[in-house]
């Protein structure tokens, strides 16, 4: 649990615990807290106060993909619902709803009285996938401001700058690389089929994020130094002269 905490500390949540070192990942993450959810309230409305204001940047289409073809679970539709995020918005049709009602945390199970409050209570929302809620209780006062937040999580800086997509995750495998990277690397790192890497690989050349180097009949890919610096610096930093970074949708 002091893991879960220290890892969205990392991303800007100010609970009371030393801050991941290590990079995050925010759809990894997600689904992690969503297990352990009903066990850790605050743990919860955490992640859902996060999501709330930093919803923009986690890759959907990335998060169901890595459900695969399990079914999300009622506690992860309940943590989309009470962030009110767009962009996991389509996440619930992936879920599944709990057969038989219960309190979402397990300590309102610990008296008679709990239950009763929450049941009495219990939205209608969250009934709807078998969770007893009585108040949604976000708190956005415990995030760190945006500025922060990209500075202290370059993957999260990068799809600012370019979208929640396979472009920004790229970009950043790139800029973490000691050397120059195939479209075949590539693939075999994200485990994205062939044609959708290269596909983005071509667009960040186009837009100049990344360098392409010919070696034979191979294709290498680089950041270029001064993007990497200005990245290094940003916000507080000029773009590269003469090179055209444009947002990619």
């Amino acid at each position: 649990m002091t893991e879960l905490r220290s890892e969205w500390c990392r991303l800007g949540v100010g609970f009371a615990v030393e801050a991941a070192q290590g990079p995050v990942d925010p759809e990894e993450l997600i689904l992690r807290s969503a297990s352990e959810g009903p066990r850790d309230a605050r743990l919860f409305w955490g992640a859902a106060s996060w999501l709330k204001r930093y919803g923009d940047l986690v890759d959907g289409r990335r998060l169901r993909r890595k459900l695969g073809k399990d079914a999300g679970s009622a506690v992860l539709a309940a943590l989309v619902l009470a962030s009110e995020s767009i962009e996991l918005k389509g996440l619930l049709e992936r879920c599944q709803p709990l057969r038989k009602p219960r309190p979402l945390f397990e300590v309102m199970e610990s008296t008679s009285v709990l239950r009763e409050k929450v049941e009495k209570g219990a939205l209608p929302e969250f009934r709807r996938w078998g969770l007893l809620v009585d108040e949604v209780s976000l708190n956005l006062d415990m995030l760190r401001p945006a500025s922060w937040v990209l500075r202290q999580n370059r993957n999260l800086l990068v799809r600012a700058l370019l979208g929640a997509n396979l472009r920004a995750d790229l970009l950043d495998t790139l800029l973490s690389a000691k050397a120059p990277l195939t479209a075949s690397d590539l693939h075999r790192l994200h485990g994205r089929q062939y044609a959708s890497v290269h596909a983005s690989l071509s667009a960040l050349a186009l837009t100049n994020w990344v360098a392409r180097r010919q070696d034979g009949n191979r294709l290498f890919y680089s950041v270029p130094q001064d993007i990497q610096d200005w990245l290094e610096h940003f916000p507080g930093a000029e773009p590269p002269a003469k090179r055209r970074l444009t947002r990619a949708a």
